[in-house]
C-alpha cells in the first residue's frame, strides 16, 4: 500500500509540473509568408520585416512579398526608414499565410486572414478586388473628337506617377478647372494595367472653341434667359438653340492605345467625371514613372441642338483644343 501511494504522490507531482515544463520549452518556429500592402491595396516592397528583440528579419521583395520563420508571441516590426514603424503580435499561428496592410493615416494597421479576397498579380503590382479604392476605366477610350500623345518633354521632371497627375492638374487649375477625377487602367477583358486616368470636368465652348465667360463655362445646359433678358426666353420656344461642350481625359500608361469602335454619349462623358475618383491614391500616386510611359490627351466636343447632343469629330486637333483651354501653355513653361 505505502508503494502505491507513493507511486500516485510522484504522478501527481508529475502532473503539476508539466504546465511549468510546456511554458518553458522552446516553441516550434513556422514559416510565415506574408504579402504587404498599402492602404490602396498595391504591393510595399523594401520594408523590413523584423521580430522584435531579435536578429530575425528580412525585406520584402518587389512583389510586396516575405517569408520569415516565426512562432506564438513573437512581434513583428514593419519598418521603411524613419517615418514608418509598426507591430503586431503573433498570438498564435493557424495558417501561415497572411495580408498584411499598412494604412498610412493610422499607427495600427490591419490584417486580413484567410480565407482571403483574391488578388491579381500583374507587372509586380497588386490590386485586390475587395479593396479598390479606383475605378477602373476601359482602354482604348471610345472614339473621341480628337486624340493625341503629349510631348514627353512636358513630363521630363516626373519620376512617379504623382509627379505626372501634379503637372497635369497645376495647368488644369492655372486653366481655371477646379476639380479632377482618377480611374485606375483596365482592358476589355478587366485586366489591370499599368498606369491612370485623369479626367477634368466639362466645360461650355463657343463655336470658335473658346470657354464661355465666367462661372457659364460649368453650367451643363444652355441657358433659357441671358441675363434675364425675357425677349431671348421667348424665342428660345420658336428657334433652335445650340451650345458646345468639351470634356479632356488623359491616359498615362505604357500600353500602345488603338483605335476604338465605339462612341462616346454625351451622357456617358458626364458619368465618366462624376464617377470618378477625386484622388490619386497614395499607392499609385508613389509607383515609378519613366520613358517608357506615355500621357494621351483625348478630346470629346459635343454639339447641342436644343435637347439632341452629337459628337463632333475632327474639327480641331488635339493641340488647338488644348491651346484654347490654356493648358499646352501652362505645360511648356
Amino acid at each position: 500500500m505505502k508503494n502505491v501511494k507513493t507511486l500516485v504522490f510522484t504522478l501527481l507531482c508529475i502532473l503539476a509540473m508539466l504546465p511549468a515544463l510546456a511554458q518553458n520549452a522552446p516553441l516550434k518556429t513556422t514559416p510565415l509568408k506574408g504579402l504587404v500592402i498599402s492602404k490602396e491595396g498595391y504591393p510595399y516592397t523594401g520594408i523590413t520585416v523584423m521580430v522584435k528583440g531579435s536578429t530575425i528579419g528580412t525585406v520584402t521583395d518587389s512583389k510586396g512579398e516575405f517569408t520569415l520563420n516565426v512562432k506564438p508571441r513573437d512581434v513583428l516590426v514593419f519598418s521603411a526608414g524613419n517615418y514608418m514603424q509598426k507591430e503586431w503580435e503573433i498570438l498564435y499561428i493557424e495558417t501561415t499565410d497572411f495580408i498584411f496592410r499598412l494604412d498610412n493615416d493610422s499607427s495600427v494597421f490591419a490584417i486580413q486572414k484567410p480565407p482571403l479576397p483574391r488578388y491579381v498579380v500583374d507587372d509586380e503590382r497588386i490590386m485586390l478586388e475587395l479593396d479598390q479604392t479606383l475605378p477602373g476605366f476601359v482602354i482604348p477610350p471610345p472614339t473621341p473628337s480628337a486624340y493625341n500623345r503629349l510631348d514627353k518633354a512636358y513630363f521630363k521632371s516626373a519620376r512617379t506617377f504623382g509627379d505626372v497627375d501634379s503637372l497635369l492638374t497645376n495647368a488644369l487649375h492655372k486653366a481655371g478647372w477646379g476639380d479632377t477625377h482618377y480611374y485606375r487602367v483596365i482592358d476589355k477583358n478587366r485586366k489591370n494595367l499599368q498606369g491612370f486616368v485623369l479626367i477634368s470636368q466639362i466645360e461650355q465652348i463657343q463655336e470658335n472653341g473658346q470657354p464661355l465667360p465666367n462661372n457659364k463655362r460649368w453650367e451643363l445646359k444652355l441657358q433659357t434667359w441671358k441675363n434675364g433678358n425675357f425677349w431671348d426666353y421667348f424665342t428660345s420656344l420658336f428657334v433652335n438653340r445650340e451650345g458646345y461642350f468639351k470634356l479632356s481625359l488623359f491616359v498615362i500608361t505604357n500600353v500602345n492605345l488603338a483605335g476604338s469602335e465605339e462612341t462616346a454619349s454625351f451622357e456617358q462623358a458626364k458619368s465618366w467625371f462624376s464617377r470618378g475618383a477625386s484622388a490619386l491614391p497614395d499607392g499609385i500616386a508613389s509607383m515609378p514613372y519613366s520613358d517608357k510611359f506615355t500621357c494621351t490627351a483625348y478630346v470629346y466636343e459635343f454639339r447641342q441642338v436644343t435637347n439632341q447632343f452629337s459628337l463632333l469629330e475632327n474639327r480641331c486637333n488635339t493641340d488647338q483644343y488644348l491651346k484654347n483651354s490654356g493648358i499646352l501653355q501652362i505645360l511648356s513653361r
